[in-house]
């Protein structure tokens, strides 16, 4: 129990700097029609060093959350959380991309 606790520390502070605001640092292609899920280097970066952490402990669950927009209302609400989706799936992806075979759980909340 206390090295899950000192493992998930660190995941967290990995993961604290490129993914501080969702919305700013971690994701791009903001443009009209894109999905918002192109991950920003340093993202790339800080998922890096998780999977290597990750890769230490192969049969650990790992849960990937994305985060909707805030309030926002009808269509505009569809597409963020269709864009959440598309944020959390790539991360899944990138994960697996550097060799992670841990099960990766990907989930979405509101605002």
């Amino acid at each position: 129990r206390e090295l899950e606790v000192k493992v998930n520390a660190s995941l967290n502070a990995i993961l604290r700097i490129a993914f501080c605001s969702e919305e700013s640092y971690a994701f791009g292609d903001r443009t009209v029609g894109g999905s918002g899920a192109k991950l920003s280097e340093p993202a790339e970066r800080a998922l890096q060093a998780a999977a290597a952490q990750l890769k230490r402990f192969p049969t650990a669950l790992c849960n990937i959350m994305a985060r909707e927009r805030r309030g926002l209302q009808g269509s505009a609400r569809d597409m963020a959380a269709r864009q959440a989706v598309a944020r959390a799936r790539s991360v899944r992806s990138y994960l697996q991309q550097a060799g992670c075979t841990n099960p990766l759980h990907t989930y979405v909340v509101s605002g």
